[in-house]
């Protein structure tokens, strides 16, 4: 065989064969050598085989559940944080095998029991001439303020003397603190007043004479310009008549004084009627006549 003929035959060899043509039986040239055995491992071993995927699974499936079963841990670990915090277990301890509970208490003490401490801090605070009540589970802040402690106004030191209290949320505190006045001044100017202008009555009347007005003018102004004191009207009487009779006289003018009063601004709560009567006789005309009494 020449060259050429072998180069030829090695390329009809690789020829795609006619697909419309029906195979070709293998020649004894093509099949010289090889066993029929030997033919049938090359066409398996030839063929493509899809690997197994089972180990690919196993791998997918692990991975998995090892996701799930973290995420359900993290979520049992947060239920149960949340569900501690709404029902919080109270503080135990145990000693051998019986568990001691320490529950600590969270009971506000009530108004009554924070009276002491109050009172303490409105001393320390420079408001002692204040006092602290209880009522129907309010606290009530009562007393006076002299006049020379308003440097600030009324308001003002009411406003400091609740701070002072440092009462807890929840605790109603109120305010019944009034003005008080110079009481020994206001004795002294009221006395100066009606030693120098007395004020009288006819004998039996009840009519304020035109000379007893000014004076009580200036009276008014004086019990105003001192808050907080209380002011007693006193009526006097002579003896001319019986003693139930001279009774009613010195009450009957100690309210014509009291009315004269409060037409002048002085409030109703701020005044006080008494009669003596014929108890203390000064004179013809100083029996008919009224005083005056700084009670507080």
């Amino acid at each position: 065989m020449s060259r050429h003929q072998r180069k030829v035959g090695r390329y009809q060899r690789f020829a795609v064969p006619d697909p419309s043509s029906s195979p070709a039986e293998p020649s004894e040239e093509d099949t010289s050598g090889v066993s029929t055995a030997g033919l049938s491992r090359l066409r398996l071993t030839s063929q493509w085989t899809r690997p197994s995927r089972s180990p690919l699974v196993a791998v997918l499936a692990l991975t998995v559940l090892t996701v799930t079963f973290s995420g359900l841990w993290l979520a049992r670990s947060e239920l149960g944080s949340w569900w501690s915090g709404l029902n919080p277990p109270p503080d135990t301890t145990t000693v051998g095998t019986a568990p001691i509970s320490f529950v600590t208490s969270t009971t506000q003490p009530g108004p009554e029991e924070l009276v002491p401490a109050m009172e303490e801090a409105l001393v320390e605070g420079g408001y002692s001439t204040l006092a602290v009540t209880v009522e129907d589970e309010v606290v009530y802040l009562e007393g006076s303020i002299p006049l020379d402690q308003l440097e600030q106004g009324f308001f003002s030191y009411v406003a400091g003397a609740v701070r002072a209290l440092a009462a807890p949320d929840g605790v109603e505190v109120r305010s019944r603190v009034r003005l008080k006045g110079d009481a020994a001044g206001l004795r002294l100017q009221i006395g100066q007043l009606v030693r120098s202008r007395p004020i009288v009555f006819d004998e039996g009347g009840l009519e304020l004479g035109e000379d007893s007005l000014p004076t009580l003018d200036e009276i008014a102004a004086a019990i105003n310009a001192q808050p907080g004191l209380t002011v007693l009207i006193a009526g006097h009487t002579d003896a001319a008549g019986s003693t139930a009779q001279n009774e009613q006289i010195g009450r009957a003018r100690a309210l014509v004084v009291f009315e004269y009063l409060v037409s002048g601004g002085v409030a109703p709560n701020r005044l006080a009627v008494i009669s003596y009567g014929e108890l203390f006789p000064g004179g013809e005309t100083a029996s008919r006549r009224i005083e005056f009494e700084v009670v507080s």
